[in-house]
């Protein structure tokens, strides 16, 4: 039994975080008590480490601590093997033109998830799903902030459910 209630949109944030790392081991998820629920994840793929002493030492080092749980350990179905066996070391490069001819090359390593290359793409993909995990008001505030990239549109999402500009 739990010590204190937590707000379904809490739980909901929490098992969308553990979800997307799928690593059949413990997961410890630190969220935010707020809406729309920020979350840093702790998890290992082999059973090393340790992602329940990582968790407590990120949130005794904020000072906003108070503001946050620790939930956990949850334990997730894994991916396939291939699948978890390619993820955490790989790179994806994106080279191409701007509108105005100019050259872009961007990496992205580690944990990236999908990339977003056009406007229509982040409005049928991107801002639904945020919508739906944090909310109409942060989804749009995302959106707002890929508008005001210079240059090409070119945006990720990582397996925590985070949005990272370009």
């Amino acid at each position: 039994m739990f010590e204190q209630s937590l707000p379904i949109s809490l739980i909901k944030a929490v098992g969308e975080a553990a979800v997307a790392y799928r690593t059949g081991s413990d997961t410890y998820v630190v969220v935010h008590r707020e809406y729309p629920h920020d979350r840093q994840v702790f998890y290992t793929y082999d059973g090393s480490g340790d992602p329940k002493g990582e968790a407590v030492a990120w949130l005794h080092a904020r000072e906003d601590a108070s503001d946050w749980t620790i939930i956990g350990p949850i334990v997730t179905e894994t991916e396939e093997p291939a699948s978890r066996s390619i993820a955490p070391d790989f790179k994806v490069t994106v080279e191409g033109r701007d509108a105005n001819g100019a050259s872009i090359l961007r990496t992205y390593d580690g944990e990236i998830d999908a990339l977003f290359l056009t406007l229509p793409a982040i409005d049928k993909f991107l801002i639904p799903y945020y919508t739906h995990v944090y909310g109409i008001e942060k989804a749009l505030k995302i959106r707002e902030e890929i508008l005001q990239q210079e240059g090409a549109v070119i945006t990720g999402h990582v397996w925590s459910s985070k949005f990272i500009p370009a």
